[in-house]
């Protein structure tokens, strides 16, 4: 016994020799930032030893780096904001604790505790930073090619509030540019392009058309002016949004702000929300817009179809126009016109019964009566019909312009917009495209939120794979949006596979991609993975008044040509009234059963990582063989 006490005590002491000898290094060696304190609790002596390395970075980082001014302007313009880098000192540091190394050499009652972080950590951090500033420009390239103003106006702006806090702001570039210049740049001269007028008012309901370079934008958001009180975010897609003012408001002019800062979002980032809440906000004024409803309503910029002021619904749905040839391909499309193959659209007598009982639909929600015959519907359409009415409060935006489409022995319906308004939560207002779809027997069996034009592009309109495959791509993930805007947690559970692989919620870290790094010992798969129980257990706790989601980018991938297997990748922005994120989506799905479609790898990452980038199905090897054929659209 009295060994076995010997051999307890003289590894304490050796451990405290080391904690000793390996602090003696951290304060005499220059590597490292630290702070050492005492307290009362760990928790007690842990902030203040915390706070003493925090103050220690602030005043070092600033003396390392040689800043002495606290803001440059060149011709009333921001070149470098040290002011912003200084504030923001802290922030990086808080959001580092990972790398923080943390001592105890007492605990209670009186408890000792180092702090430290070595220099070079620090360095690894801006880099981190410069990494996700060259991701945010990336990300709005992509999203300005398709027209989604809302996501680029975003990505730049917050790549801009980033770049504020590198610690020699004014010599960030990158691709040639000088980014504390270069971003608001951007920004400004998007928004110079950015045009909007009056598409029809009816009393005090108002839709605007939104176009970019003279083309519809896919999406924008922006909020109005209702007698100097300003709404909340509202969403246009495809151009197109509806205003609601109160009565008697004057229609002679409307103000309008397009949305570029996103404050409200930046929580989804702590680096963004960090460096917004000490580094001030760049305002610009184009961002502000007055719109007059006259002569602007009659601008050619209009569709010729657009509804005029007042007129009625009976007449509105009786002069509904039907599209006579396929939809053009989006203005923002990147598709080569050889290879643009949109599915062939049914012209003439064939429509008649279908665009009947669509006028009757569109009727009953623009009298705001919403009441159908019931023989129109299957059951499953009915029901799908009633759900979507409470969905927020409905009404038709824009002008109907139906296009019919055959598919699967039914017919699909295209070229309507609904706007749904919210009385609750941050963002209370959007506009969706529907989609109708009719079974063989003639009756309508589902009802979708449709993907914007360019999104449809992405999909439909590449002549890669069969027509019929894009249709059901098309479809599911429309399904798959609908079922998260009306939380219908049972369908969402139904295409899941009982062993699907589901990554979700965090950055994942991985060691780098090899190729003989298999799935089972492969950390990127193991890492955050939920079981499919798991995963609709945590979707059913939660509780919404509503959930939008919005594809930025999509490519779908068939890894093996003789395999109804797709991989779909997507870019995606999630909102609720109480949560907003941004992030890239990837589901991996078997369509040999075209009834029955199933999930079988789902992953979700906030951004690319650093050493792999996003998934793709490719990383799933008992999916993707050697001898795989890699067909993309």
């Amino acid at each position: 016994m009295r060994t076995y006490l010997t051999a307890i005590i003289l590894l304490l002491v050796c451990a405290a020799a080391a904690r000793a000898q390996s602090w003696s290094e951290v304060i005499s060696s220059g590597k490292y930032f630290y702070g050492e304190a005492k307290g009362a609790t760990m928790a007690e002596a842990n902030r203040d030893a915390m706070a003493m390395l925090l103050s220690q970075i602030k005043a070092n980082v600033k003396v390392d780096t040689g800043i002495r001014n606290n803001r440059v302007e060149q011709n009333g313009k921001v070149v470098s904001d040290n002011t912003t880098f200084a504030a923001t000192v802290e922030i990086v540091s808080e959001a580092t604790l990972e790398e923080t190394q943390m001592v105890v050499f007492e605990t209670e009652p009186e408890c000792h505790v180092g702090r430290w972080i070595a220099k070079s950590d620090l360095n690894k951090i801006y880099e981190g930073r410069r990494r996700k500033i060259e991701g945010y420009i990336d990300s709005g390239d992509r999203a300005l090619s398709k027209g989604k103003i809302d996501v680029a106006l975003r990505s730049y702006y917050w790549a801009f509030m980033l770049t504020k806090s590198m610690r020699l702001a004014g010599q960030e570039e990158y691709d040639g540019h000088t980014l504390m210049t270069w971003l608001p740049e951007r920004i400004e001269d998007i928004l110079s392009e950015v045009k909007a007028v009056v598409a029809r008012r009816e009393g005090d309901e108002v839709d605007i058309y939104f176009t970019y370079r003279g083309a519809p934008v896919s999406s924008i958001d922006y909020t109005y002016s209702d007698g100097g009180v300003w709404s909340n975010l509202c969403t246009a897609v495809d151009g197109y949004d509806r205003m609601e003012f109160s009565p008697n408001t004057s229609h002679e002019q409307y103000n309008i702000s397009i949305e570029y800062q996103y404050k409200g979002q930046s929580r989804i980032d702590a680096e963004v929300a960090g460096v917004m809440a000490v580094g001030g906000e760049s305002v610009i004024p184009r961002s502000f817009k007055t719109i007059r409803p006259e002569p602007q309503a009659t601008a050619a910029s209009i569709p010729a179809t657009a509804i005029a002021p007042g007129q009625k619904a009976e007449e509105i749905a009786a002069a509904t126009p039907v599209a006579a040839e396929a939809p053009r391909k989006s203005a923002f499309s990147d598709i080569d016109e050889d290879n643009y193959r949109r599915p062939e659209p049914m012209t003439g007598s064939s429509t008649d019964i279908y665009k009947s009982m669509m006028d009757t639909v569109l009727t009953s929600i623009l009298s705001r009566t919403y009441k159908v015959p019931r023989h129109m519907f299957t059951d499953a359409g009915y029901s799908k019909y009633r759900r979507l009415l409470k969905y927020g409060n409905s009404k038709l935006t824009g002008t109907p312009e139906l296009r019919f489409t055959p598919f699967d022995g039914g017919v699909v319906v295209r070229g309507i917009q609904l706007t749904f308004s919210f009385s609750h939560g941050s963002r209370k207002h959007f506009t969706e495209n529907m989609v109708f779809t009719f079974d063989s027997s003639k009756r309508i069996d589902n009802i979708a939120f449709g993907l914007d034009k360019a999104s449809e592009d992405d999909i439909l309109g590449r002549s890669t794979f069969p027509v019929e495959n894009r249709q059901r791509i098309v479809q599911f993930m429309e399904n798959y949006k609908t079922a998260f805007a009306l939380q219908d947690w049972d369908y969402i559970a139904r295409i899941f596979d009982d062993d699907a692989i589901i990554i979700r919620g965090t950055v994942i870290e991985t060691s780098k991609r090899s190729e003989d790094n298999y799935y089972k010992n492969d950390k990127r798969i193991v890492y955050q993975r939920e079981t499919k129980e798991q995963y609709i257990r945590h979707l059913r706790e939660q509780s919404k008044e509503f959930i939008n989601i919005r594809f930025n980018q999509t490519q779908v991938v068939r890894p093996v040509a003789t395999e109804e297997v797709y991989g779909i990748q997507i870019e995606q922005d999630y909102y609720s009234n109480n949560y907003s994120d941004h992030g890239y989506l990837m589901l991996a799905v078997n369509y040999n059963d075209p009834d029955r479609p199933l999930i079988f790898v789902r992953t979700w990452q906030p951004q690319p990582d650093p050493e792999f980038g996003t998934y793709t199905i490719h990383d799933f090897p008992f999916i993707a063989t050697e001898n795989h054929s890699d067909t993309s659209i």
